[in-house]
């Protein structure tokens, strides 16, 4: 029998989680630079920050990406999204 309070084996640790939300992996923000340039064009902000952010993978450049992306409506956001999936 399986026990309901058993800590999930796949589960990310604290640790894990906050790595994976403060250093994203290149390919991730690629995806997102592309999904910026099919949404908002080449010459946005929002794209160009991306663009450097997975260039450099610099703190303060990924620090200028995620708030340039917090600028953006959530239908530029969700629309980005979509655009990376594809």
């Amino acid at each position: 029998m399986l026990d309901p309070f058993a800590p999930d084996s796949d589960a990310l640790s604290d640790r894990e989680r906050h790595d994976a939300r403060w250093y994203p992996e290149r390919e991730t923000l690629e995806l997102a630079m592309a999904g910026a340039v099919r949404v908002l064009g080449p010459a946005h902000g929002v794209t160009k920050a991306l663009a450097k952010a997975s260039l450099t993978m610099d703190k303060f450049d990924l620090w200028k990406a995620r708030l340039a992306v917090k600028t953006l409506r959530r239908d530029q956001r969700e629309a980005i999204a979509v655009a990376a999936e594809v």
